[in-house]
């Protein structure tokens, strides 16, 4: 069995690991909570520097409890 993740779904991965809320990237990206639902479903599409926002604070957060997903790994 091949999987493979679109780099939104790949972005949603990292996002539920980092316990990164829906609320918390809406506000950083300036969209609303169902905009970026709705991004991450791949029903819409986020303007291009609104998504390079959405993918940095993705990046560049801290998983909740004090290690960044990149460190763990």
């Amino acid at each position: 069995m091949d999987l493979e993740f679109s780099p939104r779904q790949i972005f949603r991965i990292i996002r539920t690991h980092k316990k990164i809320k829906l609320k918390d990237i809406a506000n950083a990206v300036g969209v609303s909570i169902q905009m970026i639902s709705m991004y991450e479903n791949e029903r819409t599409n986020l303007h291009m520097e609104k998504e390079k926002i959405y993918r940095a604070y993705i990046r560049n957060s801290v998983k909740k409890g004090g290690t960044s997903f990149e460190q763990a790994n």
